[in-house]
């Protein structure tokens, strides 16, 4: 058998705890016994007729008041005055077109040199350039102002050389 020890504080905490909730329940029971059933007479809401809104004497003042408001109601697009578009411009006078003037003939397209840049080394003391020909798995280093295939070496910088031939140039990049 257990025994459960509990102390004389902890019982009488218990006990009020226990006469208040039985206090109350008590009063809530003789409040409902006392007024016995309510009885509600029901009433029947029907809105005021809108004859009936507009008669109040209010209703005629606000009516006065916000004539303009009432009468086009404020979010609406036509409640902005009318105002007609703009006039379009004339049409221009039609000009008879002048003949097109003759264009230069385009020069022909640089064509590939068929040469790659494979590599660059640059010194204090000079620039090179490794070019490899595609017909050829040799390549060779050339300088700035050498001919390779026609072409001469205009510039050599890190990552690019430029060459030259015949007034037009072109840029090979190491990498792509």
């Amino acid at each position: 058998m257990i025994s459960l020890r509990v102390s004389p504080i902890t019982l009488f905490a218990l006990l009020v705890l226990v006469t208040l909730n039985g206090f109350a329940v008590f009063l809530l029971v003789g409040l409902n016994d006392r007024n016995g059933a309510a009885e509600v007479e029901p009433r029947l809401w029907r809105p005021a007729s809108l004859a009936e809104t507009r008669m109040s004497a209010n209703s005629k003042r606000i009516e006065k008041t916000y004539q303009q408001t009432l009468a086009r109601p404020i979010f609406f697009k036509d409640r902005r005055p009318y105002r007609p578009p703009p006039p379009k411009p004339p049409a221009p006078p039609k000009v008879a077109k002048a003949a097109p003037k003759p264009v230069a003939p385009a020069p022909p397209p640089i064509t590939n040199p068929n040469l790659t840049l494979a590599g660059i080394a640059i010194t204090s003391d000079a620039k090179q350039a490794f070019m490899t020909q595609s017909s050829k798995a040799e390549g060779s280093w050339v300088k700035e102002g050498e001919e390779i295939m026609g072409w001469r070496v205009h510039v050599i910088l890190p990552g690019e050389v430029t060459l030259q031939k015949s007034g037009r140039s072109i840029k090979l990049r190491l990498y792509k």
